[in-house]
């Protein structure tokens, strides 16, 4: 282990904790490290890698190979230019780039505000997008809850209704399954 420079521990590490490619980031906190005769404060930790996790190849948007110059000659027509290896991975050189590729190739990570159909052929919103609408319907229930229980113990079913259909939150067979 004494022939080993710190770059290849750095790089040993960073195989053993399966990261292919890792961000640098300084933080304010202060490393030590035992250099045999006494503790030295060194710059960074040894764990971390000292590149950019770009450029790299995305499996999870790859091609079939047979089909690169078909989905590169569609990537260009929308402004997109991605190189891709001979497996059909495409090489990902930064974020802007993965973001307008998952977009152009139809996978989103479903936090974007985009959704999906379930498997009864319905859309089904999801991330921040489905989010605020299950918290803008539980906010519609609270104040008409509270309103309701403003009033007074005998009221008019008419006044009941009036105030179900203001919050539009009137039980329905769609909405009650």
């Amino acid at each position: 282990m004494r022939g080993f420079t710190d770059e290849m521990r750095s790089t040993m590490s960073a195989i053993n904790a399966n990261l292919s490619s890792v961000r640098v980031k300084k933080s304010c906190a202060k490393y030590f490290r035992y250099d045999g005769e006494k503790v030295v404060e060194v710059d960074r930790p040894v764990a971390i890698v000292s590149h950019s996790m770009f450029p790299y190849k995305s499996t999870s948007m790859a091609v079939d190979p047979s089909e690169v110059p078909e989905v590169q000659e569609q990537l260009r027509k929308q402004g997109l230019f991605v190189e891709f290896d001979k497996e059909g991975r495409p090489e990902i050189s930064s974020t802007k780039q993965h973001r307008d590729l998952a977009k152009a190739l139809g996978m989103n990570t479903g936090r974007d505000g985009y959704g999906h159909t379930d498997e009864y052929g319905n859309f089904q919103t999801s991330g921040r997008r489905r989010n605020d609408e299950v918290q803008a319907g539980r906010s519609k229930v609270r104040r008409a809850i509270h309103e309701l229980n403003s009033m007074p113990e005998e009221v008019p079913a008419h006044v009941v209704d009036k105030v179900l259909d203001q919050y539009d939150i009137r039980p329905t067979a769609e909405n009650t399954g």
